[in-house]
């Protein structure tokens, strides 16, 4: 059995035939990504368009670029035409070769922009509430010991909501962020919820329980495992989407 091949590039490429045989662009986002940073584009003989959003399938193409146009080289002594089409199935083969560990084709988990037919779309579980997001919730009940917590984990201080926090550091876990920007700005974000209090003990209190949920998802043994599960999720994800929009799961 050949072993999976693990991605070898994330920067921008041109492959070239003369010309350009393809283009393809990689941007890996430093800080929180707002869309998927990939995007590959090659032909079928039939025409079909080679799509791409990982880093999986930007190999693919590329070492199938790199297969036909050494073939090509072989056969004549003029330069390959611009377009030198792609073998598909042999693309799709080398796509499959790529499957991230564990990840069902048919049953990828959901992701943020990634539509499954037949399948729930992703949601945030705001405050750690709720299938594998108890971790959070866990953590952070574990250390309050406050008179002042208010009892709702979406809001620990009275009358200052957490929630919109929490789901947007969902999203920015699950779309892969970095790690680090995902939880500063999450912590930020919290802390300018706290901005609304305008007493000066009570935003210390707030302020102390914005520090809290920062280190419940930065520093603790469980964040640690959720932040590297959410990242498995997304390459699953999106490997299988490339899968399918380019006819590799027929």
């Amino acid at each position: 059995m050949t072993p999976a091949r693990k991605p070898k590039s994330r920067a921008s490429a041109i492959l070239g035939t003369g010309a350009a045989l393809l283009v393809a662009s990689y941007v890996l986002a430093e800080t929180i990504p707002t869309e998927d940073p990939v995007v590959v584009v090659g032909r079928r003989p039939d025409g079909f368009v080679l799509t791409c959003t990982t880093a999986f399938c930007f190999d693919a193409v590329q070492e199938e670029a790199a297969r036909a146009l050494l073939e090509w080289q072989r056969m004549y002594a003029e330069l390959p035409p611009d377009d030198l089409p792609l073998d598909g199935e042999r693309f799709c083969q080398l796509l499959a070769a790529d499957k991230p560990p564990g990840c069902n084709l048919g049953n990828p988990p959901p992701s943020p922009g990634v539509t499954v037919p037949g399948q729930a779309p992703w949601q945030p579980n705001g405050c750690g509430t709720g299938g594998i997001g108890g971790w959070f919730q866990d953590a952070v009940l574990e250390v309050i010991a406050s008179q002042s917590y208010s009892g709702d984990i979406h809001a620990p201080y009275p009358g200052v909501s957490f929630r919109a926090a929490c789901n947007e550091h969902d999203r920015c876990w699950a779309v892969g962020g970095t790690r680090h920007a995902c939880d500063v700005a999450f912590k930020q974000s919290m802390e300018n919820a706290c901005g609304a209090v305008a007493d000066p003990s009570g935003f210390n209190t707030c302020m102390g329980f914005a520090g809290l949920y920062h280190g419940a998802v930065s520093t603790t043994d469980p964040s640690h495992a959720a932040y590297a599960n959410s990242a498995d999720n997304r390459q699953c994800a999106l490997w299988a989407r490339d899968m399918r929009e380019n006819g590799c799961d027929e």
